[in-house]
């Protein structure tokens, strides 16, 4: 269904209820998915490089391919980058998710002209993927597990990275800018629940080198428990990344 469609069929529900049921106040565990296009925003293309680079692209030089992918998509712009890069099954290891649609669409297939590690080299992108929206049909508590396959990095307030998962900082992660990221109105999420129910995890940090210094994080594993809300934002999130620095591949998520 259309996402205006939904929001509007909701309203008029609620309304409804207050009106003959006497019902002020709903019960937020119980809320359903968010409004949502079929497809979230943009799209991946896998990378491919030629001649190969001397050294394979880690995270500790991946500096040298944002930096690369920073000249042909252009600077970023407010809080999310225009780009996510994310670890790929091929010889070069890695794809870019793109998440505005004429970004993706301009890239797709196109073999251009760079610079990687100082040298002159060829970039081809591969076709565009679509990511399809996640699909979250029961509604009410659910536990699920979150493995971080890239360190996840949440910034505080004051600019330090958080090193240990909390019910806040993942609530603030996908729940404040995340979902515009994906398609959403902040009114779609305000209905979410998540707490941290276990966590399994540790400290990481990554040197990046040059002026990006040290990426700092955590790895591992947490159980949070999460309404449909949650759920579906944290999948949309195993798609996109988590968190910040997914520019330079981090955030990358595994959602059970």
């Amino acid at each position: 269904m259309r996402p205006d469609y939904v929001r509007r069929m909701r309203e008029i529900n609620r309304a409804w209820c207050a009106e003959h049921r006497g019902i002020k106040r709903s019960n937020d565990w119980l809320a359903g998915e968010p409004p949502h296009e079929p497809y979230l925003p943009g799209g991946i293309m896998s990378i491919d490089i030629s001649p190969h680079p001397r050294w394979r692209v880690e995270h500790r030089n991946v500096r040298a391919l944002h930096g690369m992918l920073s000249t042909i998509t252009g600077s970023h712009t407010g809080r999310w980058p225009r780009f996510a890069l994310v670890p790929w099954p091929s010889p070069f290891g890695w794809a870019v998710y793109l998440r505005l649609d004429d970004d993706a669409r301009l890239l797709a297939n196109q073999k251009l002209a760079a610079r990687l590690f100082d040298a002159n080299v060829r970039v081809h992108f591969g076709p565009l993927i679509r990511l399809k929206s996640p699909s979250v049909r029961k509604r009410g508590h659910r536990r699920l597990r979150i493995d971080a396959i890239t360190p996840v990095c949440i910034r505080q307030t004051d600019g330090e990275m958080y090193t240990a998962p909390t019910t806040e900082t993942i609530m603030s992660a996908i729940g404040v800018e995340f979902p515009s990221r994906v398609g959403l109105q902040s009114g779609d999420v305000a209905r979410l629940r998540l707490e941290l129910i276990e966590r399994h995890t540790m400290p990481a940090m990554v040197p990046v080198g040059g002026k990006y210094g040290a990426v700092r994080g955590w790895v591992g594993h947490c159980l949070v428990e999460t309404n449909a809300v949650g759920e579906w934002l944290l999948r949309a999130a195993e798609r996109v990344g988590l968190g910040g620095r997914t520019a330079f591949g981090f955030g990358r998520i595994r959602v059970t």
